[in-house]
């Protein structure tokens, strides 16, 4: 093991990153920091030889995400009843699991962290989050951008004590701030009582969640522990959640700033210096460009970048019955620079993002996706403008009542949600489905309303018993979808041309009909995805004879009827369309 000081690519390019950050004090942060780190370095040694054995992501990953109490089991850790499910009934199927934050909390479903070090004790301990990182790839929640006003660290600083007195935000309420992205409506700044008088404080999210002080080398060194005690304890992936906001300029829309970069950057190169093989996925729900900046070079920045233009896109497809403004946009996807690639999701804890569509679709479809929401008993989120407007961030619904009213047929709402995440599986990149929406689980509107929160809606708790109950029952329509996407997912895995990061090209067919190429990138074999977007039935013929893969026979053309889908194996030499 070479010392870390020894290695003087790593060295060199630390001192870049933090010359960036604190130009008048790069020399002595970087002594301070490879002090930090260096205890890391042997700390590590297990955690890197065990990432260092994990194949490379294939077609034979998918995620769940989920929260670790979505399933509970009265007097058990629910983290014990979460890999219960996933040993009973997905396996390996599913083999990585995003775990939502999964520490001590004061709101927010947990995205108020008091202390990054203590697992809820709801959901068990630490020894249980190993366990789940023993069996299935782990996602862990890194909530960095703020912190809970109930943490020991604002604590200290509302006494001034030391080092806490400067890691958050103080900020002048007479100043101008209304360059600055707000993805609330709720004041930016909130005052607060400490021992040297009145203070305001930097509140990006809400009261409760304050905005940490990245500004402070301390700060940044703290949160650098916290990841990679997060790696030392399995996962394998971290999300970087809200990772754009957490430089602060004024004057600036404090948004992807080329500080922030820069701490991504920092954490790539950290893990693949002393755990390769851990991932970073940051979280921003903002447009596709903006979005899409992370990648970096392909090498230096996110492993992974959430496509948060996919949800909206696809619940616009069905809405419409149309693929003009998907396949406009997958025509003009980019291809994810050096190994990075896309992570795609169709649901998750939060809403369906509008921002992402800014620029993609009409103010008309916007609105109409909004309407669907509303008819169908959802709420639609807001953010505050900089002229003192207010624009659509997020549509709050689980997504199989996005697609279908409560009041459809069972054949219809499962049409449509199989054929949507038929769309999902089918496209370049890691995909994730949402725990919700893997059981079929409606909106908790009784949550929504009894809460006054939005988001709860697609937040739900279930009772593991009722899990069982429903899944046994092969009648229910939540048995019915979940065997049904299982079966989809089966047949992905065995498809090496469902790679991440395998070729894919949109044909030019009936607008109601989502229409993709994917080409084994080893052997040009190619496989074609249809999905019917319509309630009609669609005819298609084929170039050549074709092996239907969820039919398990030859065809040499294909009807789809009312949302169904077919996976389409055709000979290597064959001519697309």
């Amino acid at each position: 093991m070479i010392p870390l000081r020894q290695q003087q690519d790593f060295v060199g390019s630390l001192h870049i990153l933090l010359q960036r950050l604190y130009p008048h004090q790069h020399p002595q942060v970087l002594e301070q920091m490879l002090e930090r780190l260096e205890p890391w370095q042997p700390r590590l040694a297990d955690a890197s030889a065990r990432l260092r054995q994990q194949p490379e992501v294939t077609e034979c990953d998918a995620m769940l995400i989920t929260y670790g109490d979505t399933l509970i089991n009265d007097g058990e850790p629910t983290l014990r009843t979460l890999m219960a499910f996933l040993d009973t009934y997905v396996g390996e199927l599913i083999p990585n699991v995003h775990i939502l934050p999964c520490f001590s909390y004061s709101s927010d479903d947990g995205f108020s962290v008091i202390d990054y070090q203590q697992i809820n004790p709801v959901l068990g301990q630490w020894r249980d989050i190993r366990h789940l990182a023993s069996e299935y790839g782990l996602m862990l929640d890194a909530v960095v951008n703020h912190i809970s006003r109930w943490s020991r660290w604002f604590q200290g600083y509302l006494r001034g004590e030391e080092p806490w007195r400067q890691y958050f935000i103080e900020a002048d309420p007479s100043l101008d701030y209304t360059m600055v992205t707000r993805p609330r409506t709720l004041p930016l700044l909130t005052a607060v009582q400490t021992a040297a008088g009145q203070k305001h404080v930097w509140t990006t999210f809400s009261a409760d969640q304050v905005d940490l002080n990245f500004a402070e080398p301390r700060v940044l060194m703290e949160v650098m522990d916290v990841l990679l005690g997060y790696v030392e304890n399995g996962a394998r992936f971290i999300r970087l959640d809200a990772v754009g906001f957490v430089w602060k300029e004024l004057g600036t829309r404090c948004m992807h700033l080329p500080q922030t970069h820069a701490i991504v950057k920092m954490i790539r190169l950290v893990f693949n210096t002393l755990a390769p093989g851990a991932m970073i996925i940051p979280e921003t729900n903002v447009p596709h460009q903006e979005n899409i900046s992370y990648f970096g070079s392909g090498s230096d920045e996110a492993d992974l970048v959430y496509q948060f233009t996919l949800p909206p896109l696809v619940l616009h497809s069905f809405v419409t019955a149309s693929h003009t403004a998907l396949h406009g946009w997958l025509q003009r996807l980019e291809d994810c620079p050096g190994d990075s690639m896309f992570f795609n999701f169709l649901a998750s804890h939060d809403g369906i993002g509008m921002r992402a569509t800014e620029g993609i679709l009409s103010d008309e479809d916007r609105r109409r996706l909004m309407q669907q929401c509303l008819d169908n008993g959802g709420r639609v989120g807001y953010k505050s403008n900089s002229d003192g407007s207010q624009s659509p961030y997020e549509l709050n619904i689980s997504y199989i009542d996005a697609l279908s009213p409560p009041t459809a047929s069972m054949d219809e709402r499962i049409g449509r949600m199989l054929a949507a995440h038929f769309i999902l599986l089918s496209l370049q990149g890691l995909p994730a489905i949402y725990i919700h929406s893997l059981l079929g689980s409606g909106s908790d509107f009784h949550g929504m309303q009894a809460s006054g929160v939005s988001r709860r809606v697609n937040r739900g708790k279930i009772s593991w018993c009722d899990v069982q109950r429903v899944l046994e029952d092969s009648g229910s329509e939540n048995s019915q979808q979940f065997r049904r996407l299982l079966d989809l997912l089966a047949v992905r895995r065995r498809e090496p041309a469902f790679h991440p990061r395998s070729p894919q090209r949109v044909l030019d067919v009936d607008s109601r009909l989502f229409a993709l190429q994917r080409t084994c990138h080893r052997s040009g074999q190619r496989l074609w995805c249809l999905a019917n977007l319509s309630a009609e039935t669609l005819t298609l013929p084929l170039p050549d004879e074709a092996q239907d893969l969820l039919q398990g026979k030859a065809v040499a053309e294909v009807s789809l009827g009312a949302f169904a889908y077919a996976w389409l194996k055709l000979p290597a030499e064959a001519q697309s369309a």
